[in-house]
């Protein structure tokens, strides 16, 4: 079974930058076709429950809202019980945020690095984007205790 920060960090990828892209509107999450696509990146068989609990991370730390849309119908691609989320303006900051060792925001950078398919350069993105979600975590402990 795959690490579980693997699939913590493939999955907050790829949450954020389906509603990057549909930002400022709101997109469904399939879970089933977020399990097929995390499998893809991390390349073994993943815990389905962690990728839930990774969306439900998003949201009570802020970088997501649930719309609280539920669909009951096939209408526009959506399947019964699927929830709209979207992008908070702590996660558009996540997004928009270039770390030092890029150029592009780091939303970009996973947009390009999902399409391209590559592998080894999805890891390297899903790293930078664990330690972005690090610092800001950092920063919100460290404004408490401070």
């Amino acid at each position: 079974m795959s690490n579980k920060l693997d699939i913590f960090n493939s999955t907050v990828a790829l949450v954020l930058l389906k509603l990057y892209e549909k930002f400022p509107g709101a997109a469904a999450l399939d879970t089933e076709a977020l399990h097929a696509e995390v499998r893809e990146i991390v390349g073994e068989n993943v815990n389905e429950k962690v990728i839930s609990d990774s969306i439900i991370w998003l949201a009570n730390e802020g970088f997501i809202r649930d719309q609280g849309i539920t669909y009951v119908s096939i209408d526009a691609g959506l399947k019964k019980g699927m929830s709209k989320y979207v992008l908070t303006s702590s996660g558009l900051t996540c997004l928009n945020k270039t770390p030092n060792s890029l150029k592009p925001p780091l939303g970009e950078q996973l947009k390009e690095t999902i399409s391209e398919g590559s592998r080894e350069a999805g890891k390297n993105a899903l790293g930078e984007i664990g330690r972005v979600v690090g610092e800001i975590i950092g920063g919100v402990i460290k404004g408490v205790v401070s």
